[in-house]
């Protein structure tokens, strides 16, 4: 089990501007990281990637880099490249070049080769060397390493340990070494392959939207894509705007979402995609094309994506999260739902090892477990580009509605039942939908110096980046904020990967599947609940394929119990009654039809129920 990682860390692609004798880093790992060791002193690591890979056959090593965690208490750090793994006397031999590399402060270690290395058909290993000279918080798991698995990302050999080289990425450890090395050579300048489209739905008449995973190995950076696509015998052409530029990258595909016009006809079609331009210039990869099935539906469910921040009260920068999300529910109120993770302050009731992601570095977010994004930023690091990033995430197609109300469910409010209903759109067999349920609070705040919020824009360096911008705001804040109040603190769950078996493998078009689920106020959340200023519960349908949410609901929790009786007892006003449908949808005035009914009561109560009106 790897642990949590918080070395900050940049790996940033590095592109010449031409094509002749371009550079680009290749690496197997990502932007999430863990940690590994074996525990012991006087522990000597070697740490290695296999680069085998025909696309590279004739390119030039010039340099190699790689970060561990410690910055110190280690010794004998090196560089290497090697045809064969090889142990003497329980010693690594290199057996092409080892080059001594000092060890930064953030645990870099980079050298650069005197003469290039030209890689061969047969491929070859690089690799770092270190010697853990005394055991601390950082040496007794000096390994960082990342979270995106390749077959090929981590080999490792430890004197006292793994005394044999071993494929521990396959065997054990399920993840990659982080280890780049630069390479040389005549690249093309616009290059991107297609490596898989997801179905397409859109209602008939109208537009369809799906993800494309686009791998770009040309030296460009893709901001802009042309494309051609065919639905049966009608061909068409779109370009797409990228919200997340696609860099160079020989082995990591990213995401861009495309948009169909949809038959007029409800019904199933073959699709056929080709990727023509890259800014404007024609695509010169040798496969361009990809395909998949598209389906047009009579009804399209609103799609409310989930905003889940990783933050913290020593997190200085994380004052720029709290104003985003402030700042989208009132631009966007019940349709934008926030979820935030708090880690190592009196908030963090749920631990980091049940987190969706793990991550080296907060602030952080994500969009229905997306690509990870910065919560004020977005993709694009434009400001506010979060609403833009929210706004992608709406078009993507949902396959069903989620609803969910949150009520007391008894008089001594100890516990609180969720009521979800799912109603698909589509029918598919053999899936793996799974339902979470969460618990957030709002308005948490103490005066007790453990709740101060750390805030760094006062700072002469960080005031002076957002000047001018509406973030210039956090510049008069305190860099000490005493009695903060946090919203959308996430405290209780059924499970953050969701329950399995709720949902049915195989789904039925117009057939609610309704589920109820009871929080227990626990010891450890009932002073923060009691603290709270409201509370409301997010309910989460989650592809167990993929691990996204594909869509979600969130429900106000009110004070004062759920149960009939006290309404029977009372007799208070009603003070507002709504219908939702069973799209999730705001109904005015109900007809003909089966509706979600809530009434809210002047004591603070409220009442959930479905009905039907003729």
């Amino acid at each position: 089990m790897l642990k949590k990682a918080f070395t900050a860390l940049a790996l940033a692609l590095s592109i010449a501007s031409t094509c002749p004798g371009a550079k680009i880093t290749y690496t197997y790992a990502n932007e999430e990281y863990g940690i590994w060791g074996t525990g012991k002193s006087n522990e000597t690591y070697d740490v290695a990637i296999r680069i085998v890979d025909p696309a590279l056959v004739g390119k030039q090593i010039t340099s190699i880099e790689a970060n561990i965690y410690p910055s110190g208490g280690v010794s004998a750090t090196s560089l290497w490249l090697s045809k064969e793994l090889k142990v003497e006397n329980n010693i690594n031999v290199p057996d092409i070049v080892s080059v001594p590399a000092t060890l930064s402060l953030d645990g870099n270690l980079k050298a650069s080769l005197d003469s290039p290395y030209t890689i061969t058909e047969d491929g070859v290993y690089a690799g770092y060397s270190f010697t853990v000279d005394e055991l601390n918080e950082y040496t007794k798991t000096p390994l960082l390493l990342s979270s995106n698995f390749n077959e090929n990302g981590l080999y490792l050999h430890t004197s006292r340990t793994v005394k044999k080289w071993r494929n521990y990425g396959v065997d054990y450890l399920n993840c990659s070494a982080v280890i780049s090395i630069t390479l040389e050579g005549d690249f093309p300048e616009v290059s991107i392959e297609p490596k898989s489209l997801e179905t397409v739905y859109g209602k008939a008449g109208e537009t369809g939207t799906a993800s494309v995973e686009l791998l770009n190995c040309g030296v460009e950076t893709a901001n802009e894509i042309g494309y051609t696509y065919k639905i049966g015998d009608v061909t068409k052409s779109a370009t797409a705007d990228l919200l997340l530029p696609i860099k160079t990258d020989l082995l990591n595909t990213v995401s861009a979402l495309l948009t169909f016009e949809m038959p007029d006809k409800i019904g199933e079609y073959d699709l056929e995609v080709t990727i023509d331009k890259i800014n404007g210039k024609a695509n010169s990869s040798s496969n361009k094309n990809t395909s998949a099935k598209l389906y047009t539906v009579s009804d399209i469910p609103v799609h409310l994506p989930v905003m889940e921040e990783y933050t913290y009260t020593s997190c200085g920068y994380c004052t720029r999260g709290w104003f985003a999300i402030d700042k989208m529910n009132k631009l966007h109120g019940d349709d934008f739902i926030a979820v935030a993770y708090h880690r190592k302050d009196p908030m963090a009731i749920i631990p980091e090892s049940s987190l969706p992601r793990r991550l080296n570095e907060w602030p952080n977010a994500t969009l229905d477990r997306g690509k990870v994004i910065d919560p004020y930023w977005g993709y694009a690091k434009e400001p506010f580009g979060i609403e833009k990033a929210w706004e992608d995430a709406r078009k993507v197609f949902a396959p069903a509605t989620v609803g969910v109300t949150a009520q007391w469910d008894d008089s001594g409010h100890t516990k609180i039942k969720a009521n979800s209903s799912v109603n698909f759109v589509i029918e598919k067999n053999n899936v793996d939908y799974r339902l979470s349920y969460v618990l957030c609070l709002n308005g948490l705040h103490s005066t007790d110096p453990m709740w101060d919020q750390h805030n760094y824009y006062p700072q002469k360096d960080e005031a002076s980046k957002v000047a001018g911008t509406e973030l210039e705001i956090l510049s008069s804040w305190p860099e000490l904020i005493n009695d903060f109040h946090y919203n959308e603190v996430a405290v209780a769950t059924n499970d953050l990967s969701g329950e399995k078996g709720i949902i049915p493998e195989n789904t039925i078009i117009n057939d609610p599947i309704e589920h109820s689920y009871i929080f227990t106020i626990t010891n450890d959340i009932k002073s923060l609940v009691d603290m709270s200023e409201n509370l409301y519960v997010v309910a989460m349908l989650i592809d167990g394929k993929t691990g996204k949410i594909v869509n979600a609901a969130k429900s106000e929790l009110l004070y004062g119990s759920g149960i009939d009786s006290i309404h029977a007892q009372g007799d208070p006003d009603i003070i507002e009654e709504s219908y939702t449908d069973l799209l999730g949808r705001n109904v005015k005035y109900p007809v003909n039809g089966i509706f979600i009914k809530t009434v809210k009561y002047s004591d603070g109560s409220a009442k959930t129920e479905k009905v039907m009106i003729n």
